[in-house]
């Protein structure tokens, strides 16, 4: 993961810090890429996470709610979210998931540069 280079750079997986969050929404805004603003902060467990998740990127009703079935999701072209997608609240709780979690994106992102398509993900946090 790298430093936020908001949605002109390089499409990946980014860190945004509170400094930097301002910045990218008033982008986002400006911008003609779809966005998605997930906020997590709420979601106080796995499940909570998921949920969130399938509902922010209105996954399908078969959705299983695990990794393995947001990474199916996020690599199907008919229900991949397009353009830019915010994490807000994504912390490393116990019992979270977020390591895990920003990997599931890395490989979307990964999986869409092969096809062309550009995807950036942001989260709010601090660089590790």
């Amino acid at each position: 993961m790298s430093q936020a280079r908001f949605a002109t750079g390089q499409p990946g997986v980014h860190c945004v810090g509170p400094a930097d969050r301002n910045a990218l929404l008033a982008q986002m805004d400006r911008s003609q890429q779809a966005f998605i603003r997930i906020d997590l902060s709420r979601a106080h467990d796995k499940p909570a996470v998921m949920a969130a998740l399938a509902a922010a990127l209105h996954l399908p009703d078969y959705f299983g709610g695990n990794l393995d079935a947001l990474a199916d999701c996020l690599n199907d072209p008919d229900h991949a979210p397009a353009g830019v997608v915010l994490l807000e609240g994504l912390t490393d709780r116990p019992g979270l998931i977020r390591d895990d979690l920003l990997e599931v994106f890395e490989d979307a992102v990964a999986a869409r540069a092969a096809c062309q398509t550009p995807f950036w993900v942001y989260w709010m946090g601090t660089q590790t």
